[in-house]
């Protein structure tokens, strides 16, 4: 019963600190503390009951706080289970490791829950430390969350076969080389659809940066076919002016002058407040 409880409740708030730290701590420390407190009542609970499925449960309760926080649907949904995939890697790591020493894995875990827990908690935060590292690369992709969901189900089809057998080291062992396999199978996804994510952005920059570039262009292309314009009209100008004052005919002069340089000047004035 002590092993159920402590076991569970570890799970359960290793799950909640493992979702904030891949989004970036959105959940405040109490936040965090109220969060782990509902998913362990609820969730011990649910194990009692309907055993490792009851983390299905947990899911569901922190994607309804992370969009009460406003995470996006698409991080509310695959934050948590990123993070539930994480903790039955740190579990199978664990498994690895009592069938590598030739102890039994349930023994370990109803005689040593605090052991275990802290085992648990040191390889879980390890490995989160490092797939927050891709995970903030990542952006909304439907694909990602149909193979986290496949990759959930897999793993639980593996856990509720276990639980028939009541997990003999045999089978155990099957199920940490496939569940190995299947990690690096979706780690792999993960990485090229990062990348590919991220190219696209790059090509996407790179477009938007071209198309900044042709409008830059052809605004220096008008600007100069404009001050163009305005060079041979200001050499127009200048003679006449010459020839007006050569004349000296003042009366002329003031009328050219009312005529074509007032006007010019508020086209001038009129194209520096447009632009």
């Amino acid at each position: 019963m002590l092993a159920f409880i402590v076991s569970g409740t570890c799970q359960m708030f290793l799950l909640t600190i493992g979702t904030n730290i891949l989004l970036k701590k959105v959940l405040s420390k109490i936040e965090i503390l109220i969060v782990g407190i509902i998913l362990a009542i609820g969730g011990l609970l649910l194990l009692a009951t309907i055993q490792y499925f009851a983390l299905i449960y947990a899911i569901v309760v922190l994607v309804v706080v992370l969009r009460l926080q406003k995470v996006n649907w698409f991080m509310a949904f695959v934050a948590p289970i990123t993070s539930l995939l994480i903790m039955i890697m740190g579990d199978y790591t664990i498994i690895w490791s009592t069938i590598m020493l030739h102890t039994e894995y349930q023994d370990f875990l109803m005689n040593t829950p605090f052991v275990y827990s802290a085992l648990l908690s040191i390889i879980m935060l390890i490995y989160i430390l490092i797939v927050a590292q891709f995970f903030s690369k990542l952006k909304s992709n439907y694909l990602v969350l149909a193979i986290l969901i496949v990759t959930v189900i897999i793993v639980y089809a593996f856990i509720y076969v276990g639980s028939l057998y009541k997990f003999p080291t045999d089978i155990l062992t099957i199920f940490v080389m496939l569940f190995t396999t299947l990690s690096i199978l979706t780690g792999t996804v993960f990485i090229v659809i990062t990348k590919i994510i991220k190219e696209q952005l790059c090509v996407r920059k790179q477009g938007f940066e071209i198309v900044r570039l042709v409008e830059y262009t052809r605004e220096m292309e008008n600007m100069y076919m404009e001050m163009s314009a305005f060079k041979h009209d200001y050499i127009n100008i200048l003679v006449s002016l010459q020839g007006y004052i050569n004349k000296g005919d003042h009366k002329e002069l003031k009328a050219y002058f009312q005529k074509t340089i007032v006007p010019l000047n508020k086209k001038f004035d009129k194209n520096i407040v447009t632009k």
